[in-house]
């Protein structure tokens, strides 16, 4: 995905390969930003909400913070 403040990730797609990599690593905890992506950032605003996402579709399987 292209970075950069006017580029939008969809939410599905950061779940997804968030997803692959809890699975490949056996990831037990996300470190991720606020849901204002700490400086209004639109990239860290959909990795917040598809880390959101992850977590709803993981629930217990996962720590998000």
């Amino acid at each position: 995905m292209l970075d950069g403040p006017l580029e939008n990730w969809p939410k599905h797609i950061v779940a997804e390969e968030v997803i692959k990599a809890v699975e490949e690593w056996d990831i037990k905890a996300i470190v991720s930003f606020d849901e204002f992506g700490i400086t209004g950032h639109r990239n860290h605003i959909d990795t917040a909400e598809g880390c959101m996402e992850v977590k709803r579709k993981l629930k217990d399987k996962i720590k998000l913070y």
